[in-house]
Formats: C-alpha cells, structure tokens, sequence
C-alpha cells in the first residue's frame, strides 16, 4: 500500500467516525513509522488537508495525534489546526522534532481538552524551553507532561522549571533521556545545578500537586540528585502526596543516597513506587536504603536491578519480606545484581516461601541461577507448598538454566492457579527434547489455566517450539462445569452450552471484522474454549459397530439357549 492509498484510507475512517481508529499519526514523506496500529496519514502533495481538518474537527473517537518531524512541509496546514482546535475528545498530544514546539505555540495553545503533552526529540534550548514552559499554562486541564530525548542545557532546564511552577493541574512530570549531540560537542549530561535548584524550587511551592515524578536518564549528577530529593522533603505536603518516583540511570553515591534516606523515612513521605535502576550504587549504601524499608506499610514497587548487591544487602532484603505487618511489596526487580545462587538468591527466595503472600512479581533476570535456586523457585510455585503465594510473574531471563531446571519449574506448576508469566528468555541451553516437553506436557494433562507466557513474546524472539506456543495463546483460566450437564437416565455428562458459546465467538467475530476491529483475540479466545472443554471432558468409550453386532449375537444365542433348555 503506497503513501496516498493509505492516507486516503485513513482520512475515510476518521470521517466515517472509526471507533476502531483512537490515535492519529500525521508524517511527512521522509518518515518512517513501521508497522503500528494507529492510522497514519502523510503530508503528500495533493493531500486534502481541509478534509483532514474536518474529519479531526468532528471525529467522536480520537484521543491521541502525534505530529512528526517535517521540515519539507509545504502545505497550507492552517486547515488541518484549525480542525484539531474544534475536537474535544483529544486527550494526548504528542510533537516530535523541530516542527513540534511551532505547532504548540502557533496553533494548538487553546484546545482545553489536553491532559497530557509528549515533546520528543527536541532541541530545547535557546530558550525554546522558556517558551514551552509558557504555553502550556494555556491548558486548563493539563496534568502530564514529559520531556523525551530532546536536547537541553542546565540554563534551559532552569527556564521551564520555573516556567511551570504554579501548574497545580499537573500531576506527573517526566523527564527523560537528554539527547547528545556529538557534532556540536553535547554530551546529554547537565552540567551544573541551576536546574536541579530550579526544579527543587518547583516541588517546594505550595501550589505544586505532582504526585509522580520521574527523571530517568536526565544526565543528572549525584549533587543534583541531592538537591532535589531536598527539595521534596522540604514540602511536607508534596511529599504526602507524591506516590512514585523514579531516579533511575543516574550515579547516586553516598550523599545522595543518604538525602534518599531522609526522604524514605519522613513521617509525610507516601511513595508506594521507588526505582533505582542503573543507579551504580554500592552494597553498602543499598544495605543502608533497604534497611530504612524495613517496617514501610506504604512501598508497593522496589526497583533495585543492576546495582551491586552482597551479603548485608541480602541479608536486608531477607529481613523486609520476612516482616510480617511491615511489608506490602507486591514488586520486587533485583535483575543482574550480580547475587550469588548458593548463598542469598536461596535466602531471599525461602523468605518468600516462609511468610510473605503478597508479592505478585519477582524479577531475578541476569544473576545466576542453579539448580538449586531453582528447586527454591518450584517450592514457591509449588500450590501444595505455599497456598496463599501470589506470584503472577517471575523473571528469569538470561539466569543460565537448563533443561533439568526448567523441568523442575514445570512440573510445580500442576495446579498452580497464579503465575500468568515465567520469564526464561536468554535462556540458550533450553532443548526442544526435554526442558520446552516438560511445559507442553503440563499444559496436555495437569491443571493449570493461568500461564500464558514465557517470555517476552512480542520482541520477536523465537525461542520457544510453536507447538508450546499455540498451548501458551490457548491457555487461560475457563470454567467449563457450566458447559456439562448431567444426564440423570444414563448417568453421564454431556455438553450443554458449548455450543452457544462457539456461535457467540464466531458472530462476535464477525461484528469486528464489519467494524475493521482486528479479531485476533476473539479467534484466539475461541479456539481456548473448544481446548479447555476438550480437556475437561471425562473419559468415555464408545462402542464400535463390531462390538454392538457381536452384542447383538450374543444375546440371541442366550435366547436360544434359553428357549430350548
């Protein structure tokens, strides 16, 4: 399908109000998008742009349009904005490229609708920020904003920190990945600290309601970090309010550590989300973080993956699980932590098995994991072991588990009513002939109805047999006693709504192809039906034509034998 077919098709399921078609790619010739469910139209010669502006302008369905880099744009695009200006369903605005922060000033600064603006790849300083900053207190109704890959300064930073304070609809700032620029000598880190302060002074004004915040990747320095994380305990209020933050990817040593701290254990703090990825944080100052933890009712989600964790980290995060009214994790990431399987990979999967049934996710990717972690592991999963665990995705790609492990994995599964994803993706010494046979013959003869993945299926990777695969896409929980009735003559059970069942899937089938809805999900769904009943139908034997003739001969000649003694 060539560029002008595809956007005329677009341009008639935005007039004919697709509810099928909620989010809008507008392109220019030299861009490429690939392969995504969002319609796309693109800014060709000939392009009827005062018909994309009507059709945007009375469109009951969309919610989000993103606007993507477009320097040979030679259109007259008034038409097309002055449409978008007339939608009131658009919710997210996303701008990509030098193009985006021109749209925002120029022509979409009135739409009340918006909550949420995406700026990516932009180059953000020379005052672009300062302007920005300025515009978006024209949207009434804004309550995220996120900054990706653009490329700014700490002068800029310090622009559009202060430029947004006194937003009190805003509710989620992010700020991610400074772009580089080798050519002009960037390095995407941030130089200084006037930003860092800019942005403590916006989370100490009394107006400020963020509730999450997220700077992961920004080319933060510790100091900034420590600046910052001040400035949150500095507004007691904020701090109540604020439920997650994110300081991944950046190098937090002792200092910053310690200001984190302070915050942890702030009579007012509330965070339920705290992530420290990529922090390059020591064993000691992760000891000391995960200490102050211990007692917290309030922390749901603990990221601490790839960070150095030894023996006294261990030994706390052993204490943390093990606290039995102090402790409501229902995520723990310790991926590539470099833990060792024989000593505390061991300990904190038995604290798990002990007491804890609450954590819902457990992810343990890149550390090595034996044979005897993962007997641990299978005692977890184990429904006859651990009866209130909650488990419902565990993580062990790339762990360098073998067949034997992943046959110990499978086989505590039977009966397991919980774990809905068992990551072992990464996992090259995995055999079709034994590890992946031991998951088909689970799904063939056991009970359980809640797996359906085993890694991470939608990257690409073909590192399962599609036999297990198709199994995996069947596979999910279906009651099918109400299908069966039991035949009170004979005795035996027989399907009863079974077929209803099948005929709703195959109109419902129907109805979303008429509505160019893409029915996968219901093909799939139905296909897990005739499975599910398949298997749960009891075992009978039916007579074969020979043997009712036979039956019928041996009667006779008991009659016979009868008639004539």
């Amino acid at each position: 399908m060539d560029i002008v077919e595809e956007s005329n098709k677009t341009l008639s399921r935005l007039e004919n109000n697709d509810p099928g078609l909620t989010s809008l790619d507008i392109v220019s010739l030299s861009h490429t998008l690939g392969d995504r469910v969002a319609g796309r139209f693109w800014m060709h010669n000939g392009a009827d742009l005062l018909k994309l502006g009507n059709a945007i302008g009375n469109n009951e369905h969309l919610t989000l349009i993103s606007f993507h880099e477009s320097l040979e744009w030679t259109l007259d695009t008034a038409p097309l904005f002055e449409g978008l200006q007339r939608n009131s369903t658009i919710r997210n605005l996303s701008l990509h490229g030098s193009i985006g922060i021109g749209i925002l000033n120029e022509y979409v600064a009135n739409i009340s609708s918006l909550t949420r603006i995406g700026i990516l790849s932009c180059d953000l300083r020379g005052g672009v920020a300062g302007s920005l900053a300025q515009t978006v207190h024209m949207f009434p109704n804004l309550n995220i904003i996120a900054l990706c890959q653009c490329k700014i300064d700490d002068a800029s930073l310090k622009a559009f920190a202060l430029g947004i304070k006194g937003l009190s609809c805003l509710q989620e700032l992010y700020l991610l990945s400074v772009d580089e620029d080798s050519t002009n000598g960037y390095t995407g880190c941030i130089s200084g600290t006037k930003g860092a302060k800019a942005i403590a002074t916006l989370l100490q004004d009394p107006h400020c309601n963020i509730n999450h915040l997220e700077l992961s990747s920004f080319g933060f320095r510790n100091n900034s970090i420590q600046i910052i994380v001040n400035g949150l305990i500095g507004n007691t209020k904020l701090a109540s309010k604020l439920a997650s933050l994110n300081l991944s990817f950046h190098t937090i040593q002792r200092s910053g550590c310690e200001s984190i701290i302070n915050l942890l254990q702030s009579p007012s703090c509330n965070i339920t989300s705290l992530d420290l990825r990529w922090c390059e944080m020591n064993n000691e100052s992760l000891t000391k973080i995960v200490t102050c933890l211990i007692g917290n009712t309030k922390l749901t989600h603990l990221d601490l993956s790839r960070n150095i964790i030894g023996k006294s980290c261990s030994e706390s995060i052993v204490s943390l699980l093990q606290h039995h009214s102090g402790c409501n994790l229902t995520e723990l990431h310790l991926g590539g932590c470099i833990i060792n399987n024989n000593r505390w990979l061991i300990k904190i999967v038995g604290s798990l098995i002990d007491c804890n049934t609450k954590l819902m996710k457990l992810d343990l990717s890149d550390n090595i994991i034996g044979l005897s972690g993962c007997e641990y592991i299978a005692t977890l999963l184990k429904a006859t072991c651990c009866p209130n665990s909650n488990i419902s995705r565990i993580n062990l790609a790339c762990t360098n588990i073998d067949d034997e492990c992943v046959t110990l994995l499978a086989r505590s599964l039977v009966g397991n009513t919980k774990l809905e994803c068992l990551d072992l993706s990464g996992n090259t010494d995995i055999t079709i002939g034994s590890g992946w046979n031991a998951f088909i013959s689970i799904f063939l003869n056991y009970s359980n109805n809640t797996l359906c993945s085993l890694g991470k299926e939608d990257s690409g990777e073909d590192f399962v047999p599609d036999c297990l695969a198709t199994l995996l896409k069947l596979n999910f929980a279906v009651d099918m006693e109400p299908l069966f009735e039991l035949d009170t003559e004979d005795d035996e059970r027989k399907p009863k709504a079974l077929p209803h069942v099948i005929d709703w899937f195959g109109r419902r089938a129907r109805e979303t192809t008429r509505n160019r809805l893409v029915p996968k999900c219901i093909r799939t769904r139905k296909l897990s039906a005739i499975f599910q009943f398949a298997r749960a139908m009891p075992l009978s034997f039916v007579a074969t034509p020979f043997d009712v003739e036979g039956k019928k001969k041996k009667k006779k000649r008991k009659r016979r034998k009868k008639h004539y003694s």
